[in-house]
Formats: C-alpha cells, structure tokens, sequence
C-alpha cells in the first residue's frame, strides 16, 4: 500500500523529505504502458481490430493481448497515481505553510493549458486537458473522509461499468457492418496531416468532438481511480 510521507513541521535548516522512488517508478512504467497503447492509434492500427486486407493472424493475435493487457489498464494506474499525487500536494503545502487551494488551481490550470496546446498542435487525443477538468472533483472533496471517498470510487466504478455494458450491447444491437470513417474523409484528413502546420492544427481540432465522446466515456473511470487514489 502507498503511504503518505510524514509531515514535518517546517523548520529553519530542516531537510525536505526525499521523494518517493517507488511512485515516481510506477509513474514511468504506466507512462510506458500508455505509451504502448497510444501506438495502435498512432499508426492507425485500431481501426483494424475486425481484420483486413493488410492484417495477419500474429497482428491479431497482438492486438488482442495489447487490448487485454494494456489498453485501459495503464491509464488507470497513471489515474490511481494521479489521486495519490493529491495528497502528497496537501501535505507539501501544510509543510511549506502555504495555502493549498491557490496553488492547487494554478497546478491545474497549467495542466489544462498545456493539454489544450499538446491535443493542437501534436495530438487530439490528449489526456492533460482532462486530467485537470476531472481533477476539479479530487479538488472539491478534498476534505471528505477517506473511507467515503472510497466508497464513492466503488460506486463510481459500479455504474460506468454498467453503462459500458448497456452502450456495448445498444451498439452490438444497431450495428449496421459499417467499416467506420468514409474513405473520403480519411483522404481529407490524409491530405490535412501531410500538409503544413496550419493544415495539422486544423486537422487536430476538427478531431476534437469525436475524441471528446471517448473522454467522456473513460471519463467515469479516472474519476473513481482519482478517488481510490486519493484514500
């Protein structure tokens, strides 16, 4: 179990308790993790999870464990970190003697701007953005009890785990064997990211309002990782 560091008292000439090694290194091997999922949308390999001219057995076969292993299971982890990460701010500003939400909300605010730049200018499927969105909910029920929050992390878990099931079947009920994106539009936006800057940033944004229907559904699921964290 992860454990807060002791608070100290700030003293004149009082060291600053080390960092936590073994957060930092779950936090790189989730990264990582993440890393390895965001490949198969990268180079545009999750759109053929049903098969296709230019897929063999063994790339079904990685596809597969890769969705079994990796996707959805790292971000959660760099989720429950995220949560902890909350506490730690907590404890550094009581240590530090400096009002916890002022800078808490800059934290965010800075982390919502640099989401914003990253989903323009290099990726549209950024997660920064909504980190800092949702981690106005850590924000706002700082002060509850720990053994509440944790109860409301499973409550939260429960029930978009639900919904995900009624939206698989509602979708597996009306599924017309469309392929998914016309070719027409993924030439427009072949076209867009081979073009210049403008063109990309262009293409970015337009992309905003489909990615933001897949934030909202794994939405659900970082804010109750943000909550067992947190306890």
């Amino acid at each position: 179990m992860l454990q807060r560091p002791e608070t100290i008292e700030p003293t004149a000439g009082a060291a600053r308790p080390r960092r936590i090694v073994e957060v930092d290194a779950l936090r790189g091997f989730a990264l990582c993790g993440i890393f390895l999922a965001n490949v198969l949308v990268m180079a545009g390999l999750d759109g053929q999870r049903g098969g296709g001219p230019h897929t063999s057995g063994v790339d079904q076969v990685a596809y597969g464990l890769v969705m079994m292993f990796v996707q959805t299971k790292f971000y959660l982890l760099f989720s429950f970190l995220f949560g902890y990460s909350f506490t730690l701010q907590m404890d550094a500003a009581e240590r530090d003697g400096a009002a916890f939400a002022p800078r808490m909300l800059r934290r965010l605010l800075a982390l919502f701007v640099l989401g914003l730049l990253h989903a323009a200018l290099l990726y549209p499927g950024d997660i920064l953005a909504t980190y800092a969105v949702l981690g106005l909910v850590l924000f706002a029920t700082r002060s509850a009890d720990p053994g509440r929050m944790w109860r409301a992390a499973l409550w939260v878990y429960g029930v978009v785990a639900a919904l995900y099931l009624l939206v698989g079947a509602l979708v597996a009920l009306v599924d017309t064997g469309d392929d998914g994106t016309p070719p027409a539009t993924l030439a427009e936006q072949a076209a867009a990211y081979r073009g210049g800057p403008g063109d990309v940033i262009g293409a970015n944004i337009a992309a905003w309002p489909d990615v933001l229907a897949g934030l909202f559904l794994m939405g659900g699921m970082v804010v109750a990782a943000f909550l067992a964290g947190f306890t």
